[in-house]
């Protein structure tokens, strides 16, 4: 049990990573936002007094920043490089621990659009969306129903990204595991599309070209492996 004069440190603290959070630098943000999953883990009930002010600065975190995404070519290739992915990275683990110590705090509806968001960015962030809705989803089940056509139209725009035509190894990886990932998601979310009436086309959709594997055999292949084990 830290002494009130830590708390109050703490607090001091805070106050200098919330100014780091709308740093221009991503690597600071970064630094600030991995001090403030620190400090929700290990002293959410500092955390709580601050919410109104501390959740839009994070979920604000979330979104891509357009202006740090780049394209370098290397040979014939071209490569999008996201300079700003691991501070994304890192607020999304920052909502997904606010979601584990301070259950029913958070605004569910801005924890719900975030994974909406998440669902289409990169792989990394994907899982930890995936990890996100899984810890979120008993004590955020409405909102989650409310909001699952969004959630499924943004599963069905992640397994719509193409491969390049001539695909390396490398390649051909990464674009499995997204279909891999965004089977998982479905998966997650078949409890909240067994709830909703009238039912979610898109949903549907998407649960019935998983089941099929004349339809897609890779997805039936994901969603027949992670069903058997429960995922």
């Amino acid at each position: 049990q830290l002494s009130p004069e830590c708390d109050e440190q703490i607090k001091r603290v805070l106050t200098t990573v919330m100014a780091g959070i709308d740093d221009s630098s991503a690597e600071i943000r970064r630094l600030s936002l991995l001090a403030l999953q620190t400090v929700i883990q290990d002293k959410a009930t500092l955390v709580e007094g601050a919410l109104a002010t501390i959740a839009p600065a994070l979920f604000q975190q979330t979104f891509i920043d357009e202006s740090l995404v780049r394209t370098i070519r290397m040979g014939p290739f071209q490569r999008r490089v996201d300079d700003g992915l691991d501070a994304r990275r890192a607020a999304y683990q920052c909502v997904q621990t606010l979601v584990r110590a301070l259950p029913g705090a958070a605004d569910g509806s801005a924890v719900v659009d975030s994974v909406v968001r998440g669902i289409t960015d990169e792989q990394e962030i994907r899982l930890v969306v995936l990890q996100i809705i899984n810890e979120s989803l008993p004590m955020l089940f409405g909102e989650y129903m409310a909001r699952l056509d969004s959630l499924a139209e943004s599963i069905e725009k992640a397994q719509g990204t193409a491969m390049p035509k001539k695909p390396v190894k490398q390649e051909i990886d990464k674009h499995n595991a997204m279909l891999r990932s965004t089977v998982a998601l479905l998966v997650a979310l078949e409890p909240v599309a067994d709830a909703v009436s009238p039912k979610s086309a898109v949903f549907s959709k998407l649960q019935e070209k998983a089941v099929d594997p004349g339809s897609d055999r890779t997805l039936a292949m994901y969603y027949q492996e992670l069903v058997s084990n429960d995922f």
